[in-house]
């Protein structure tokens, strides 16, 4: 971590050489170096050191080069999930990283899933006119926010930097609202994007997120509803689809399996639709401010993500400039 601090400090030819270096080594590779022969104390593990492959990806985003954006999707199978969504919400601030995370796309390198809410938003908002429609081509539909939700959103963040947040109790609130359709470091269900590593990198992106779930709707997580022949109508996100069956998942998690047979035919075609709205339900910013405020607060930095709250934190999740 002190020579990736150093190499954002000195933003010469050689940090950057070296931060690309880095990234470039594979996680269990290097695991495997730190651990044979055994060594005295514990080495890092490979959560601890995905973590410093996104620190170094952070690191390059204060480099010059257009280089870096395609030396990132190179390396790209190199990295974690979680990393790889760190890496393309860097990505996405320059247009040109952003044609060579788009080409990775295109490749099949990088997956639909690799790309954050947050990234997704960018993408849609790019000065380039070529990364929109490239990014609609292969991400599916983004809808902006309006200005009913923005007040909203405007709202609930002064809630949110009011007070003292309770992080117990904001775990407490997010098994109540949150893990009944998203996973968090493995507790949760698998519903909606895990959120161990999307979706909640600032405090801006998990308010546009929560406030208004279909700002950006990731493809694959489309809300598809299902009209059976004895006039019941199911919901969820498809996550089997067969000749002879189909299998939808809801909150909860509630799992439905139906037989091709049982679905009503309308106008000659099955009674299956899916929605331009996202699985998430509107409203769930609708808590005591004590609530949302913990709540808030345990998402941005869980336990999990095992980052002491230091004031430099602070100032990055909620998007404040020195």
């Amino acid at each position: 971590m002190k020579g990736i601090q150093a190499a954002r400090e000195t933003k010469d030819d050689a940090a950057r050489a070296d931060l690309l270096k880095f990234i470039r080594t594979p996680v269990a590779a290097e695991v495997t170096r730190l651990t044979s022969p055994p060594a005295k104390s514990e080495p890092p593990h490979v959560g601890a050191y995905a973590q410093l492959q996104v620190e170094a990806i952070r690191a390059l985003s204060a480099f010059d080069g257009d280089e870096i954006g395609a030396a990132v999707v190179d390396a790209w199978n190199n990295f974690n999930l979680p990393t790889r969504r760190a890496a393309a919400d860097v990505l996405v601030a320059r247009n040109k990283w952003s044609r060579a995370l788009l080409a990775g796309l295109d490749k099949k390198v990088v997956e639909p899933q690799d790309v954050s809410a947050t990234a997704r938003r960018a993408l849609a908002n790019s000065s380039d006119s070529t990364v929109v429609d490239h990014a609609n081509r292969v991400l599916g539909r983004y809808r902006a926010t309006g200005g009913d939700k923005l007040k909203l959103i405007a709202e609930k963040r002064k809630v949110v930097l009011n007070g003292d947040p309770d992080i117990k109790a904001g775990y407490e609130v997010a098994k109540r609202t949150c893990f009944v359709c998203h996973k968090l470091y493995g507790e949760g269900a698998d519903v909606g994007p895990d959120l161990t590593g999307v979706g909640r990198s600032t405090l801006d992106a998990l308010l546009h997120n929560i406030v208004d779930p279909n700002e950006v709707i990731g493809n694959g997580f489309e809300n598809t509803e299902v009209e059976l022949k004895d006039g019941r109508v199911l919901n969820g996100r498809v996550v089997e689809d067969t000749p002879t069956r189909l299998k939808l998942l809801a909150s909860g998690p509630t799992e439905h399996i139906i037989a091709r047979s049982d679905i009503a035919v309308l106008n000659g075609r099955p009674g299956i639709r899916t929605s331009e709205l996202s699985l998430m339900p509107e409203g769930l910013e609708a808590i005591s401010d004590a609530d949302f405020r913990n709540m808030i607060w345990f998402l941005l930095n869980p336990p999990g993500d095992n980052r002491p709250m230091t004031p430099e934190l602070r100032r990055e999740l909620i998007g404040e400039v020195k």
